[in-house]
């Protein structure tokens, strides 16, 4: 377990962190209800605490970078909440996210459809830890958490999932080649990417198995930065 010490010294600091954050929550939750997606009270609640628990424990292990700490509500939890926009995620879906680090995008999609059976693979014994201290403190069930490498997974030890989603982890083809192996039939890898993507498109468009690959923008009010999208391909 990691101990964070505090000091009276960052309580200004801490404060106005604090109004920020309750601020940029608001924005997103008013964001969210034009797109027809309610920000209920408790899901707003758990969303402060698992941003809370990620400021105690970044300055512990590098979760996000120091710099996004004061934007992390409209750079990682906007964007990750925004996926829920742009790709239908039935009710119940099993859901594998690769790579989770510091819980984006699978732990704000949670939150916001509990739903959901999520599991997340993180190779990393410090990020997995956080990860479940995170489901634990904000009593998420049907979450959970595997200490594995994304490459390893063994079909066996997973529900097939519907989705694999996966944020700042791999290249497509390294993605799609994981992601293909625990897939059924029409399951979906959804990849949170920016930048120029064709190097990393054009291998997969003859790719064995692909039946459809698709870039979709997200919806304009999210405020998501202009070259990122959604990279959905489905598997036949």
């Amino acid at each position: 377990m990691f101990h964070v010490k505090h000091s009276t010294r960052n309580k200004p600091k801490a404060a106005d962190r604090q109004e920020r954050l309750g601020d940029d929550l608001e924005r997103l939750a008013a964001v969210l209800n034009c797109q027809g997606m309610p920000l209920s009270s408790e899901a707003a609640a758990a969303l402060r605490r698992f941003i809370g628990l990620l400021f105690e424990w970044n300055r512990q292990i590098n979760l996000v970078s120091r710099s996004d700490e004061d934007r992390v509500v409209s750079r990682h939890v906007t964007e990750s909440l925004a996926l829920l926009a742009v790709a239908d995620f039935p009710p119940g879906a099993v859901i594998v996210d690769f790579g989770s680090g510091g819980g984006f995008p699978a732990i704000p999609i949670k939150i916001m459809r509990p739903d959901l059976r999520v599991t997340l693979v993180e190779s990393v014994a410090k990020k997995t830890a956080f990860l479940a201290t995170v489901a634990r403190e904000l009593g998420l069930q049907g979450l959970s958490v595997l200490r594995k490498r994304a490459e390893s997974l063994d079909p066996a030890e997973l529900d097939p999932p519907q989705i694999v989603t996966a944020r700042a982890v791999a290249t497509l083809p390294s993605l799609w080649g994981w992601a293909k192996a625990i897939l059924p039939r029409h399951g979906a890898l959804l990849a949170l990417k920016g930048g120029q993507l064709e190097n990393e498109l054009a291998p997969l468009r003859a790719a064995a198995g692909v039946v459809s690959i698709d870039c979709i923008p997200f919806p304009t009010p999210f405020g998501v930065e202009l070259s990122r999208c959604v990279v959905r391909i489905t598997k036949g």
